[in-house]
Order: C-alpha cells, then structure tokens, then sequence
C-alpha cells in the first residue's frame, strides 16, 4: 500500500470563542469550527484527496519547526527512511520544511521521488515523478 507523506498539515491556532465563518477545510474533517475550544490547533486546508493515493502519514506537528535543528534531521530520516517508489510527497507546509523532507525522501529512494501536485482545474491532485540521478 502506497503511503502520501505530508511535512506539516497547514492550521492555524484557534484563540477566540467563536469562528463566525467555519472554513470549508474544517467542515470537511467534521470539526465545526463554530465549536472549537480555544486554544486548539483548526486545519485550514482539506487534504483529504491525498487519501486516494494511500494512507496519509502527517512528518511534523502543527507550530513552528526549527529547520536548523540537528533533531529535525533526525525525526524526518527516522520518518522517510521506508519511503520507496510506490509512495507520493505531498508539498503543503512551511516551504523550507518541504525542501528539506522531499530532499531526505528522495535520498532514501535512490534520487527518486513522486509528488502529488495540487490541480485547481480538476480539484484534485497530480501525479509528479522526479529523479535526481544525472544517469544519461
């Protein structure tokens, strides 16, 4: 079974009492916005049609992620170090965050990397292949 890694699912931290308009992403996941509790972590996008092409598997919790960290070298190749040619990467996140795990998947996988690119047209998402190994 294929496996879409994500590097971080895009929220926002709820603080107020009451959201008067409920994003559509929130809605999708069945949490109603209108009741969170403050001070709880609200997804902003939907991203269930990444669940078409496998299991979805979130690499970092919500907040902020220190790239620079030694730790979160780790974390991602502890994560990604069975990601194999049936798997996809998802690009949603903090931009460098994205880089950064799409760079240790494709190392795991011999250079080679898909990704699932976001169509606005068809509302769905794409597949991408890429190789990193310059073989002529």
């Amino acid at each position: 079974m294929s496996t879409v890694y994500i590097p971080q699912e895009p929220m926002r931290f709820f603080e107020g009492k009451k959201d008067p308009e409920p994003s559509l992403s929130a809605q999708a996941y069945g949490n109603r916005v209108t009741g969170t509790v403050v001070g709880q972590w609200v997804p902003t996008k939907d991203l269930s049609p990444a669940k078409n092409f496998g299991d979805v598997r979130i690499l970092q919790p919500p907040g902020h992620v220190r790239i620079d960290d030694e730790g979160l070298s780790y974390a991602l190749n502890q994560e990604l170090q069975d990601f194999s040619d049936s798997d996809f990467f998802c690009c949603v996140g903090p931009p460098v965050l994205m880089c950064a795990a799409a760079i240790v998947a494709a190392i795991h996988n011999n250079g080679r990397i898909r990704f699932l690119e976001w169509d606005k047209k068809i509302r769905n998402y794409r597949k991408v292949r890429f190789d990193a190994q310059l073989n002529p």
